[in-house]
């Protein structure tokens, strides 16, 4: 039985759907695990991006994807309706062997306005 997991990294604005039927996701940023549902920025985990000038990028955030369950992890990256200011800046491979792992880089493209 398949199922659908979207994973919802940085803030709610880069999402990783995830198609799994016995893979299981555990998203790690500086090697600290980011909880399922986590909607708070964090220095610690890397999901707190800083200040970042008025159309300057941030520095490259590298977050691990781990598949901790028996079967292959599929991952396919999408983008929300986040006015283009995430981009994923090294893709994920995709399928994630049982017990292995992935990486992510996100930056963030400030706009030329701020607000």
């Amino acid at each position: 039985m398949m199922k659908k997991l979207l994973c919802t990294l940085l803030f709610a604005f880069l999402a990783i759907g995830v198609t799994q039927a016995q893979a299981e996701i555990n998203v790690q940023g500086n090697g600290i695990d980011i909880a399922s549902g986590d909607t708070t920025p964090s220095t610690a985990d890397g999901t707190d991006f800083g200040q970042v000038n008025v159309s300057s990028s941030s520095a490259e955030q590298l977050f691990v994807i781990q598949n901790t369950g028996s079967d292959p992890l599929n991952i396919t990256v999408t983008t929300t309706t986040n006015l283009g200011v995430f981009s994923v800046t090294t893709s994920p491979t995709s399928p994630v062997a049982a017990g292995g792992s992935t990486t992510v880089g996100i930056t963030f493209n400030a706009p030329a306005t701020a607000g």
